[in-house]
């Protein structure tokens, strides 16, 4: 099969779509398919096809992505497309790109699949202004609708997408859930090295002994990295040695900075801005913990990617974090802030052997999950989508 996947952004661009078509397309290409990943890039003036990645020129944009495809009609780019062929289009953002896969899948008369990957009416919560709140949430929601009224197949990651769409009164469309994956060779602690480990931690001025807890992703308004700052003044003390790193940029970055400083504690977290994907296994093997206060969203690519290196994940309890931890094997969830603060203190509270076994525990917690999992699902909503299409052309 060959399979054109559309996304607005995608590696090295920091983000759980990039990390996610990475993995999946990856596998595709093991089971023997044909892959070809369109997305838009800030960095070149012309479309790029290169081992299978078409990379063509975006402009800033006021979206949840801060870029946009500049060019829907650019036919340098339609001709690389259409040259690939594809029996289906997985369209993953719904903004241009998004719409380009729509467009094309249209005029070439191919089944197409929509993989919801955020919904992003939160990034508003904070506009001052009820006018600009009350349009701009409805211009994300419109977006997202309009994918999933005009795609064959709908797919997610979480029950939570479904959900979604019911309170959008969408309380008949199916939804096939499909959990996410990573790259479990990649993100290996056992693949880094000491001196490694031991250099990121002197980059960031943290010592070899302190508690290190780690949140990777976009800084945006729906992922709580508020709340997150909030329960660690609350409940961690300057002499708990222990170190908040936040990895990541995005439209709260500044915001952020601003409300450690105002919780007078920003000498106990460290934002390092936007790393190179290549390097996260790197950041995840110098931790300890990985946190997250998140309840809203689809299942978190950095969380399973943590989870690969070993690394214990806390979370804030909610129905669909069951989804991704297993209580006390790979992790633990909270609901209070201070349970936050109390499983902190039992995870800092280990001692070397103690911190290594969990590793190898946690690690291990991966192998039940058989190899190319996601993409053999993905190739049964492929072929349903083709299925579904075909009905649709003979009615």
């Amino acid at each position: 099969m060959k399979i054109a996947i559309f996304s607005e952004i995608y590696l090295p661009y920091l983000s759980g779509i990039s990390s996610f078509i990475s993995v999946l397309r990856k596998s595709l290409i093991q089971l023997g398919h044909e892959v070809l990943v369109v997305t838009s890039s800030t960095q070149v003036s012309n479309p790029v096809l290169k081992d299978g990645i078409l990379r063509c020129p975006a402009k800033t944009a006021n979206n949840k992505y801060g870029l946009s495809l500049k060019n829907p009609n650019d036919q340098k780019m339609l001709k690389a497309i259409m040259s690939f062929k594809p029996d289906i289009i997985h369209i993953n953002t719904d903004t241009n790109m998004g719409k380009l896969g729509l467009a094309l899948a249209d005029r070439l008369g191919k089944p197409t699949v929509y993989s919801i990957q955020d919904y992003y009416e939160d990034r508003f919560f904070y506009e001052s202004s009820k006018l600009k709140l009350k349009i701009g949430t409805m211009l994300e929601k419109s977006r997202l609708l309009d994918m999933v009224d005009n795609c064959d197949v709908i797919t997610a990651s979480s029950g939570r997408a479904h959900e979604y769409l019911e309170s959008s009164g969408r309380k008949d469309m199916q939804v096939i859930i499909i959990p996410s994956d990573t790259d479990v060779n990649r993100f290996d602690f056992h693949k880094t090295s000491s001196e490694g480990i031991a250099e990121l931690r002197e980059k960031y001025n943290i010592s070899p002994t302190t508690t290190l807890a780690i949140y990777a992703g976009r800084l945006d308004a729906d992922k709580s990295v508020e709340y997150l700052l909030q329960e660690w003044a609350q409940f961690i003390r300057r002499d708990d040695d222990m170190h908040l790193m936040i990895v990541g940029d995005g439209t709260e970055m500044q915001s952020l900075k601003d409300w450690a400083a105002y919780l007078k504690i920003e000498d106990q977290v460290t934002f390092t801005g936007e790393v190179e994907h290549s390097q996260m296994p790197n950041y995840y093997a110098a931790s300890n913990v990985y946190v997250s206060a998140a309840t809203t969203g689809l299942m978190s690519m950095s969380v399973l990617e943590a989870i690969s290196c070993g690394l214990p994940v806390l979370l804030k309890r909610d129905k669909y974090t069951q989804e991704i931890v297993k209580e006390g094997v790979n992790g633990f969830t909270y609901e209070r802030a201070t349970e936050f603060g109390d499983r902190m203190k039992q995870l800092a509270s280990l001692d070397l052997d103690g911190r290594r076994i969990i590793k190898n525990v946690v690690r291990r917690s991966r192998n039940d999950i058989p190899e190319n999992s996601m993409a053999t699902q993905f190739i049964a909503a492929y072929e349903a989508a083709v299925k579904k299409h075909k009905l649709k052309v003979n009615k």
